[in-house]
């Protein structure tokens, strides 16, 4: 699964990526493999992805050492807008309509759902402690749309415009806050482990999205393995894949196969040229050594140049990371490199698919 906020797999976790430039002097060569200009092929089973254009994301966090018995409940209205969905982030219970009940241990949810019994918490009665109730309420509003709560404790309203992110407002005498928080639409659903994604902006403003997908490969028979035979504990017909995406203000399209399946790769980077020009980067283990590989996405024909072995050197080069100039169709890319048993931070530019003009 891939969200356009974060991922993670076998406990590595995604992260943006950044790239600073040191100064000094080589060049490095390129191996050419495969063909020059490939279809992009289109991941199977996935689809486009269209963002909300008028989502927005609230958190109410409520106390219940503060709450009459039988815990909180209450409903949410904005106008103009709906509510799309609340949900009680201890528990991930979901609730009907707009109406929510947190109970205090026993009480039955309003939503119809089974209850969740809530551990007894001890702290201070004030907002923040240990005894916060907390549901995410996700609206279909603009953001000067005026919101109405109602609680069994009393009643509040404000507009969404009045919230900042990370930036809590109190009520009712300090009962509960709002804040207003990040949401996130998930992007992929296939079986594959989907995890460090990277992003970067084309000159047309159109968002490139590069990411690992994981494939697992022949599943574990338990049966066998509960009578002692373990050779499905073998990993077989796994390994990594590199795909692509991209993002055009209103959907996201339907991921590309960057590489072909059961790889082992590490961390891709990605950058884009002022002609539009969309290169990955990426880290591979080949016979036992890891070096950087590249390939070229051109949007308008919809194809791939070919891979290119960016690195050959006897020891691991790792960790690449990319960005493109403003304005230009310079590239340039910066990765850790293990030579003579050290490993050093270098950088290159990429041109013409090579790297040229190493720096240490």
């Amino acid at each position: 699964m891939l969200r356009i906020d974060s991922a993670a797999r076998r406990g590595r976790i995604s992260l943006s990526v950044v790239a600073s430039i040191a100064i000094a002097t080589g060049v490095f060569f390129l191996v050419r493999q495969g063909p020059e200009s490939t279809p992009a092929d289109t991941v199977a089973g996935t689809k486009t992805v269209a963002m909300p254009t008028a989502v927005s994301a609230l958190r109410l966090t409520m106390n219940q050492s503060l709450s009459e018995p039988g815990g909180w409940n209450g409903e949410i209205s904005v106008s103009p807008g709906r509510v799309d969905l609340i949900v009680d982030e201890a528990t991930g219970r979901r609730f009907a309509k707009n109406e929510w009940s947190l109970d205090d241990g026993g009480a039955a949810a309003r939503s119809g759902s089974k209850s969740t019994r809530a551990s007894k918490r001890q702290g201070r009665n004030a907002v923040g402690d240990n005894n916060d109730r907390t549901v995410l309420a996700l609206l279909s509003a603009p953001m000067d749309a005026q919101v109405q709560v109602s609680t069994n404790r009393g009643d509040f309203a404000f507009a969404m415009s009045d919230l900042r992110y990370s930036a809590k407002k109190s009520f009712l005498g300090g009962a509960v806050s709002a804040v207003r928080t990040v949401n996130s639409v998930q992007l992929t659903d296939t079986p594959a482990h989907e995890d460090f994604p990277v992003a970067a902006t084309g000159s047309d403003g159109r968002v490139w999205c590069a990411y690992v997908a994981y494939d697992v490969g022949t599943p574990i028979d338990r049966r066998s393995t509960d009578q002692g035979q373990y050779e499905s504990l073998v990993a077989r017909a796994n390994g990594d894949q590199i795909r692509l995406c991209s993002y055009d203000g209103d959907t996201w399209s339907a991921p590309v196969n960057v590489t072909e399946g059961q790889l082992d790769v590490w961390r891709p980077t990605v950058a884009t040229t002022a002609a539009g020009t969309v290169w990955i980067v990426w880290a591979q283990q080949v016979e036992q050594n890891w070096d950087l590989y590249g390939r070229a996405y051109n949007p308008e024909s919809t194809t791939f140049g070919s891979i290119q072995r960016l690195t050959d050197g006897p020891e691991a080069d790792i960790n690449v990371v990319s960005a493109g100039r403003t304005g230009s169709d310079e590239v340039w890319v910066a990765w850790q490199s293990k030579r003579a048993g050290n490993f050093d931070i270098l950088a290159a530019e990429l041109v013409g698919g090579g790297l040229q003009n190493e720096k240490r």
